[in-house]
């Protein structure tokens, strides 16, 4: 994924070792606040990120002439109508725009606000939505397992009435982060209440993908679930079903998971995060 930042604040770069991150909090943004729109899904989607902080903290990566440095993020003003600040980048935006790590310091840096949406531009329609990003603080960075859903599973009947054809009505994506960029593995089991405990064999993915060596940058894994609508030869659409996902790690790892849901027919997106 390729992003756009909004960022309502103004900043300036300081001459700090960028490498020298003690004393700084993590953050992770499921999303990379980079530059320009993205196709994915079915439609058009950007990302936008905003801060309000009390007092002036200091974040990494900054954008310090293309190389990931420290700045500061200045109070906001009460009753100042904040200015949307183009000088305000993170440096290197990734070529996925899969996800990033963000580092506060300062006073306030607990009290942060905060907010990444996503808007998409619905296939087949002049109609936008926007949805909420979760913003993952090193607290809620996860060690044990952890649940994700309910979703819902349906198909749909198109194509030629003589030749029918089933497909799914929604792309479920599970997508787990390492915050920590150090890889890893977790095991995703598919569970169905409803059937007493069923459940299908778990799928183990791997944490191995990262889009640079910046400790801004977060490992990551996905893995793609469907219905029964991907059954070879099959002409009637599946019974719908609502299954339930359960992410267990491996070795020890902090790692953070969600679930994307995106409608076929419309790009319509919706995300599930860790009950």
């Amino acid at each position: 994924m390729r992003i756009g930042i909004v960022l309502l604040l103004l900043s300036g770069t300081l001459g700090l070792n960028a490498q020298n991150l003690d004393g700084f909090e993590k953050i992770l943004l499921p999303a990379d606040p980079g530059a320009g729109a993205i196709q994915g899904g079915a439609g058009t989607y950007w990302t936008s990120l905003t801060a309000l902080t009390l007092d002036p903290i200091e974040f990494y990566p900054a954008d310090d002439g293309g190389k990931p440095s420290i700045g500061r993020i200045p109070a906001t003003v009460p009753g100042l109508v904040p200015v949307i600040g183009s000088s305000v980048r993170l440096a290197g935006p990734s070529p996925t725009g899969a996800g990033r790590v963000i580092f506060l310091r300062g006073a306030s840096a607990g009290r942060v606000l905060l907010r990444q949406s996503l808007t998409f531009l619905l296939a087949g329609s002049l109609t936008y939505k926007t949805t909420g990003l979760p913003i993952v603080r090193e607290r809620d960075f996860l060690t044990q397992q952890a649940i994700l859903g309910p979703v819902f599973f349906s198909s749909l009947l198109s194509g030629d009435p003589f030749a029918p054809k089933v497909r799914a009505e929604r792309i479920v994506k599970v997508r787990v982060y390492n915050p920590d960029g150090t890889g890893g593995a977790v095991l995703v089991v598919r569970y169905r209440p409803q059937l007493l405990g069923d459940f299908e064999r778990g799928d183990t993915i791997q944490l191995d993908r990262r889009d640079g060596d910046d400790p801004s940058y977060p490992s990551y894994g996905e893995a793609t679930f469907h219905d029964c609508a991907y059954a070879t030869g099959r002409t009637n659409p599946c019974p719908p079903v609502t299954d339930v996902f359960v992410v267990i790690p491996r070795n020890g790892i902090r790692y953070w998971p969600m679930i994307t849901i995106t409608d076929v027919t419309t790009g319509d997106l919706s995300v599930i995060t860790p009950n």
